[in-house]
């Protein structure tokens, strides 16, 4: 009697079940469902609703909400219609043109704004920055290892080299010189430590985190191809004295030149032998 009883119950749930997995669709029949609304013509005319035609807007029922003349063919396009469809690539600028003037790289070093200067004068931003960065103690020579002067050839030069180029985002010569030097800034900032990344040059330059990227690299290259220009060994008797007095300044008469070595710890290390 046990047995015809979990016989009986056992069915029942084998029926539920079937029923069940007969009700809830299986992942095939979900896909082809999804795959019919998308395809809708109704809706698919909906969504090119810029690009229909008079006869077309002619043929949409306001109080239906249907075409009453179904314009696509049998495999539901329109041919007219996907030949005026534009796709937009993905936009890499994430600011605004002619925003470089409102960053704080521009407002503390690059100005023309005048200031009031201690000792009763007044003079641009930028001049001043120009002066204080000959100083090698100065905040801008800290934060960027150069005087400003040299930063602006290097502006120049890279603006001649053609790394930066007016753009759709930079449409003028002026603005271009001011783009190529928060660039140049934001490369020198990376290399001296000054800044830990990309990203939080944007906030100091409003250039885009990809963009300082793509210029460090370039701007890298390219003072490596002209490394000649700015190392090499004194050519002449006297770069070979202006070498000469630097070390007989620093109580080292006679040097030309030294060698960098490695310093390695001594234990115990007697003291007459410790320096």
């Amino acid at each position: 009697m046990a047995d015809m009883l979990d016989d009986n119950n056992y069915n029942i749930i084998a029926s539920i079940r079937s029923e069940i997995q007969r009700e809830i669709p299986t992942l095939s029949q979900l896909k082809e469902q999804f795959s019919d609304e998308v395809i809708d013509p109704e809706i698919k005319m909906l969504r090119n609703f810029r690009h229909l035609s008079l006869e077309q807007l002619d043929a949409f029922n306001v109080d239906t909400g249907v075409f009453e003349i179904p314009p696509y063919d049998e495999e539901g396009e329109d041919p007219a219609m996907m030949t005026k469809r534009n796709v937009h690539a993905r936009r890499s600028y994430h600011y605004k043109i002619g925003q470089f003037k409102t960053s704080p790289f521009y407002v503390n070093y690059l100005s023309d704004a005048i200031i009031n200067i201690p000792g009763a004068h007044r003079d641009t931003v930028r001049n001043q920055t120009l002066q204080l960065s000959l100083n090698a103690k100065s905040a801008f020579r800290s934060a960027f290892k150069m005087p400003l002067y040299m930063v602006e050839s290097l502006a120049v030069r890279i603006v001649e080299a053609e790394i930066v180029m007016i753009s759709h985002h930079c449409r003028t010569a002026a603005l271009l010189k001011i783009k190529s030097e928060l660039l140049v800034l934001g490369a020198l900032a990376i290399l001296s430590g000054t800044t830990s990344g990309f990203r939080n040059l944007c906030i100091a330059t409003h250039i885009c985190a990809t963009e300082h990227s793509k210029f460090f690299k370039r701007f890298v290259w390219y003072l490596f191809d002209r490394r000649h220009e700015y190392i090499y060994l004194p050519r002449n008797a006297e770069e070979l004295n202006v070498v000469m007095r630097s070390y007989e300044e620093m109580g080292l008469p006679g040097a030309m030149g030294s060698v960098d070595v490695v310093h390695v710890k001594w234990s115990n290390c007697p003291a007459g032998d410790y320096n």
